[in-house]
């Protein structure tokens, strides 16, 4: 009753002409089946079930250049989806004005992405598009206890929509995210500024050094000038007075291959045979046989030394 009094008063002209556009409004998109009808899925205008969604539609116009900042999943009527049918939609962030993605008619999102990430809509045409409660459509898919085929059609356009934004969203964001103030970053300016300073620096004394002496194999002299030759204290240092002999290389010198004879052997003496000091006494055992013998023969007597080296070098 006070409702009605409001829209009888004086100033209820307003609210009356406000009621009855919306009224009218929704009879249209009911009619017309937005926005499932204008969707490429099997929704049909005639369908009960499309109707009762369309009904609870809520319909937004966005002039060019206009803004609008989707809605957050926890809020009071719960998580909306969007569907976009005329037009085109920017994604961006209004903040650092950067761009994500270009939204075409027929892209199906949910608010709530955009809302977290901070992202807002801003309409690069005249655009249209309808926002769904996603709890009135799951309500409308199940009043006949089977979802129609339409309703998997739609979550499909809404997936693919909705991993593309994700993808782009957090690409978006990690640039910006890089591109944000760090502690350093004056260091790193002043030392980029001192670097770009010195390598200019660095050219023109190149290019004033080439302008003096010219360019070109021999201009510039390879060694220092030294003092004329009547000077006498330095003249034997030019190298038009000294002459360096020939470089001595080790493959010249000597030929290639081994050492033949002793001189293959470093060693200067062969060791003495250190051996019980009964066998230095020079006395021969009856009983040894082999190589002892042979040994013990030849301590014993001094004609008998140069013969064991003589062995051994002919074993070798």
């Amino acid at each position: 009753e006070a409702f009605r009094r409001a829209l009888n008063g004086a100033e209820g002209q307003e609210l009356r002409s406000g009621f009855e556009q919306l009224v009218k409004s929704r009879k249209e998109q009911v009619d017309r089946g937005l926005p499932l009808a204008a969707l490429k899925i099997s929704a049909k205008a005639t369908d009960n079930i499309v109707r009762a969604v369309c009904l609870q539609a809520e319909r937004v116009r966005l002039p060019p250049r206009e803004r609008f900042r989707p809605a957050s999943d926890e809020e009071p009527c719960g998580p909306k989806i969007a569907v976009l049918i005329a037009g085109r939609i920017v994604v961006e962030f209004a903040e650092e004005g950067r761009e994500v993605l270009t939204l075409d008619p027929g892209a199906v999102f949910g608010e709530g992405l955009l809302a977290d990430a901070g992202a807002t809509l801003r309409a690069s045409l005249d655009s249209e598009f309808y926002r769904l409660r996603s709890s009135e459509l799951l309500a409308a898919s199940r009043s006949e206890g089977k979802p129609p085929s339409w309703f998997y059609e739609f979550r499909l356009l809404e997936k693919e929509t909705m991993d593309k934004l994700r993808s782009r969203l957090e690409t978006v964001r990690r640039l910006l995210d890089n591109r944000a103030v760090h502690p350093a970053d004056p260091c790193i300016r002043d030392w980029t500024a001192r670097r770009q300073q010195s390598i200019q620096r660095a050219n023109e004394t190149r290019a004033a050094r080439n302008e003096t002496i010219g360019v070109g194999k021999g201009a510039v002299p390879e060694l220092p000038l030294l003092p004329p030759d009547k000077f006498g204290t330095t003249a034997f240092r030019s190298w038009d007075k000294v002459k360096l002999a020939p470089p001595i290389y080790a493959s010249l010198s000597k030929k290639p291959g081994l050492p033949k004879g002793l001189k293959a052997y470093p060693c200067m003496s062969l060791p003495r045979i250190q051996s019980e000091p009964s066998l230095q006494s020079g006395r021969e055992g009856t009983s040894s046989v082999g190589s002892r013998s042979r040994h013990r023969g030849a301590r014993s007597g001094p004609s008998s030394a140069p013969r064991i080296v003589e062995e051994s070098w002919d074993l070798r």
